[in-house]
């Protein structure tokens, strides 16, 4: 019987995901991405561009994986707010009105085949709904002064539909309203405001059907731009400096009783969150994550930060607006104010994937010093972080070049939070001599990755 022996000095920077492939989505839109939904099978994309892929199409298209489509005559050229599928049809709002050469202001919808108005739609002074959400089977629609829907005044923030008439949410928000979500039962609001049913509210609220309440102090900031649910958790992402009574930087997340910080956050505007494969991904307009250099989006697994290749560039900046996950085809859409993702032109829409399998490209060997490599004897596996791991139920895996694990077994007895080190033996019988990785997993998936050669 043969036993490898392996000694390594491991900087862990490589995470979940390898053969990570940003790719062009039919040769992308000319201007704003600003809203992403599935509906029917099929991508839905809205924002001010007037062509997809080079046709005509304007304000809103669906793309079906291999072609662009319209719907009907489309929207006018104006920014989306949001997108969501409600009793079988989907709801689009904006600052539009004109939708398929019909007046239909700032609100509409879509069964498929043809548009339709939501009574008079929404009107006023200078209405624009932000953001959408389904609570307790009515439309929840909120953004910038609601003046008047169907005709009937409410001078709000925040409005809801339950399929044939208007009416308020309580006292309603005063203030801009950015994003809605529901959490463990309750619909959280999120915005600018810093009032909701006439009471002190710090960027974000929650309502319960019946009655908003405050969430744990609110936020310290200029706003609260999205809202994510994320390993039983609501994530709030903008531009804010604390929330409760803890500094974070523009990302923190409540978990129904307190607010805690994301690691580090991000250096920069937040504007999109979404959870996609066991992972929390995050856009906006900046340039760190956590302590690592990020173009406009980055990922976070529970306890570190990743980012995706070289990001988004150019255009402004290269902006990330909307974010949409689309599990059936394992893949990230990415939609914005950009040319190039990943380094290739997309032109603000572009397609993350992240399959699962282990490959060489993205381990970066320059952080990762292995001794002896090749081996061929016994010895003992020690592994040195640059940062602790606040994971539960670590484990070891070697992997063969397929992806197949041949091995794994637990190292919670073998890390040194003090000392930031892992320490353990594996056994090298039955592993033929070739090449190998060796992962560090945890509850949140893998942390680690690392080339390793086996000699027999």
């Amino acid at each position: 019987m043969m036993k490898a022996i392996l000694t390594f000095i491991f900087l862990i920077t490589v995470l979940i995901g390898h053969t990570q492939v940003w790719s062009p989505v039919g040769g992308g839109a000319n201007s704003f991405v600003d809203a992403l939904e599935l509906y029917k099978g099929e991508v839905m994309v809205g924002g001010d561009f007037v062509q997809a892929g080079g046709i005509n199409i304007s304000g809103v298209a669906s793309w079906d994986g291999n072609a662009w489509d319209s719907l009907r005559s489309g929207i006018d050229a104006w920014r989306i707010g949001d997108m969501i599928e409600f009793q079988n049809d989907l709801y689009v709002t904006g600052g539009f009105f004109m939708v398929d050469g019909m007046w239909m202001p700032k609100i509409a919808r879509w069964d498929g085949a043809t548009w339709d108005s939501l009574g008079s739609g929404i009107t006023g002074f200078s209405p624009k709904p932000l953001a959408l959400a389904v609570y307790k089977n009515e439309l929840y629609v909120a953004g910038i002064e609601l003046d008047y829907a169907g005709g009937v005044p409410f001078y709000d923030f925040i409005l809801r539909w339950d399929g044939s008439k208007w009416d308020s949410v309580g006292g309603g928000i005063y203030g801009v309203v950015r994003a809605l979500k529901i959490y463990k039962g309750e619909l959280y609001a999120a915005g600018d405001f810093l009032i909701a049913d006439g009471k002190p509210a710090s960027m974000i609220a929650k309502w319960d059907g019946s009655s908003w309440s405050t969430v744990g102090g609110g936020v310290s900031g200029s706003r609260i731009a999205a809202l994510e649910v994320f390993q039983d958790k609501l994530i709030a992402g903008g531009s804010f400096y604390s929330a409760g009574s803890i500094s974070v930087g523009n990302i923190a997340q409540w978990n129904g009783v307190k607010w805690d910080s994301l690691y580090a956050g991000i250096e920069g505007q937040v504007w999109t969150l979404e959870a996609h494969n066991h992972n929390l991904y995050v856009g906006g307009s900046f340039n760190k994550a956590g302590v690592k250099p990020a173009n406009n989006i980055a990922k976070w697994n529970g306890s570190n930060w990743f980012t995706l290749g070289q990001g988004t560039a150019g255009f402004a900046g290269g902006q990330v607006i909307s974010l949409l996950s689309d599990t059936i085809k394992n893949c990230l859409y990415v939609g914005g104010y950009f040319k190039t993702a990943g380094g290739i032109t997309c032109n603000n829409i572009a397609k993350w994937t992240e399959p699962t399998g282990i490959k060489i490209e993205d381990i970066n060997q320059s952080e990762t010093l292995i001794y002896p490599n090749p081996f061929t004897r016994e010895g003992s596996l020690s592994i040195q972080l640059n940062y602790n791991l606040y994971e539960k139920d670590l484990e070891y895996g070697i992997y063969n070049l397929m992806g197949a694990k041949l091995q794994s077994g637990s190292l919670n007895d073998a890390y040194n939070r003090k000392e930031q080190t892992i320490n353990f033996r594996i056994n090298g019988d039955g592993l033929a001599s070739g090449t190998y990785f060796l992962t560090i997993e945890g509850t949140t998936g893998r942390l680690a990755v690392s080339k390793l050669i086996v000699v027999n």
